[in-house]
C-alpha cells in the first residue's frame, strides 16, 4: 500500500481460546481470566509427546496452553454447503468467523462500500509450509509410539524404549516366521 493511500483498521474479529469472538476477549481480559489449559485429548495425546525431561528428543515439557475448545462453525451463515463446509480446515473457519465478525463490527454487514479499496488479513499461527513438517513430527511419534514391540521380542534383543532414534538402529532384523 502506497504511503500516501495508508490504512485504517476498523474492525475487530477474534476466535480466541475462551472466546468466540472479539467481545469475549475483552471480558476475559477484564475478568482477569486464565484461558491456560492442559492439552485437550483431541489435539495430541500428553502420554505420546510429554516427558518432563526438556531435553528428551521428540518429546515437549509442556502440556499446557491456550487452545480454541468449543468453536461451532455456521456454515450456512457463510452460504456454504455442509458437505463443503466439512472439507475446510478449522483454521479457515475460524478466519471466516473473525473476518466476518471484523467487517459487522466496522458496520460493514448493512452498508454498501468500495470492495475493491477494502482487504480482511488475517492472522493465525502454525499456518503455512512448516505446519505440514510439524504435523510429520506428530505422526511419527504417535505412530512410533503405537507399534513398539512392548512385547518379548523388543524385551530379549535389550530394547527398552524403541521410540528414541538410537535404539531403533540397534533392532534387530526380524524375519517372517515359517
Amino acid at each position: 500500500v502506497p504511503p500516501e493511500e495508508g490504512v485504517a483498521i476498523i474492525g475487530v474479529g477474534a476466535v480466541l481460546p475462551k472466546a468466540n469472538n472479539a467481545p469475549q476477549f475483552w471480558q476475559n481480559v477484564l475478568a482477569k481470566t486464565n484461558c491456560i489449559i492442559e492439552v485437550p485429548t483431541d489435539r495430541w495425546d500428553a502420554s505420546v509427546h510429554y516427558d518432563s525431561d526438556p531435553t528428551k528428543e521428540d518429546k515437549t515439557y509442556a502440556k499446557i496452553g491456550g487452545f480454541i475448545t468449543d468453536f461451532k462453525f455456521d456454515a450456512l451463515k457463510f452460504r456454504i454447503p455442509p458437505n463443503t463446509a466439512k472439507a475446510l480446515d478449522p483454521v479457515q473457519q475460524m478466519a471466516l468467523t473473525a473476518a466476518a465478525e471484523a467487517l459487522a463490527d466496522a458496520g460493514y454487514d448493512t452498508k454498501t462500500f468500495d470492495r475493491a479499496r477494502c482487504a480482511v488479513i488475517p492472522g493465525n499461527s502454525l499456518g503455512g509450509e512448516r505446519k505440514a513438517e510439524t504435523n510429520k513430527r506428530i505422526h511419527l511419534s504417535e505412530v512410533t509410539y503405537a507399534t513398539r514391540p512392548a512385547d518379548r521380542p523388543a524385551r530379549e534383543s535389550g530394547i527398552t524404549d524403541p521410540g528414541r532414534p538410537e535404539e531403533r538402529t540397534q533392532r534387530p532384523h526380524r524375519h517372517a516366521e515359517p
